[in-house]
Parts: structure tokens; C-alpha cells; sequence
């Protein structure tokens, strides 16, 4: 028996949700979760699916899957969106030009406290 509400659209509402929830708070992680289980290759797919929505929109988001044990992960969505009046410190612009994207502090906290440090010895 199939389920009458299967392509009908629910997980690319949900993504669509999760880009605006992050448009809507740049600089906040903001968690895709799914309406029902996911596994390490829906991620994956539905990474790629996020960030093509965001380049169709014009959107200028970062997209991780970020691991918490070997069996535990989520897809974290993040708007890069600066105000014209701030800016971002030299350390972060190295992380992109590198990465491709700016560090999401939840998924790179030690990698980017790591960076962060050797970057900062490496300009004295």
C-alpha cells in the first residue's frame, strides 16, 4: 500500500522552511530535519538539493552535515548574509577562500578554534 502524501511536496516545504528560518537569522544554524527518518545518504542528497534551491534563489547559505557520533549527524543550514556594516575578520575570509564556505561555529567549533589560532600566529 502507498502512502497517498508521498511526492507531494512536504520535504522541499521543509527545505524552504530552513532557508528562510536561516534568511530570517543570519549568522544562526538553523537544523533540516526531515518529516520522517533520515540516513547519511538522504543528507547528503538533501545537502546538494538545499544548496541548489539557495543558488536558485540567490541566496548566499552555507550547508554542513555536521557528525556528532559514527551512527548521529544533522544537516545544519546557515545564512552567510553580512550587514553592509560589518565585516568579517580576515581569519574567516582565509576559512572560505579555503572551505567554500564560512566556519558554522557548531559543526567547526574546534576546527575553526584550531584555524583560528594558526592564522592569527601566522600574521605576527
Amino acid at each position: 500500500m502507498t502512502d497517498p502524501k508521498r511526492a507531494t511536496g512536504r520535504t522541499t516545504g521543509l527545505m524552504l522552511q530552513a532557508l528562510g528560518e536561516a534568511v530570517e537569522n543570519p549568522g544562526k544554524e538553523v537544523e533540516f530535519i526531515d518529516h520522517h527518518e533520515q540516513n547519511h545518504g538522504q543528507l547528503q542528497l538533501y545537502k546538494t538539493k538545499i544548496e541548489l534551491l539557495a543558488k536558485t534563489l540567490n541566496l548566499d547559505v552555507s550547508v554542513a552535515i555536521c557528525y556528532f557520533t559514527d551512527i548521529k549527524w544533522k544537516l545544519l543550514v546557515k545564512s552567510n548574509w553580512v550587514s553592509p556594516y560589518a565585516q568579517r575578520t580576515p581569519a574567516e575570509e582565509k576559512w572560505n577562500e579555503i572551505y567554500g564556505y564560512y566556519p558554522a561555529k557548531r559543526c567547526d567549533a574546534e576546527r575553526w578554534e584550531y584555524f583560528q589560532q594558526g592564522f592569527e600566529a601566522a600574521q605576527k
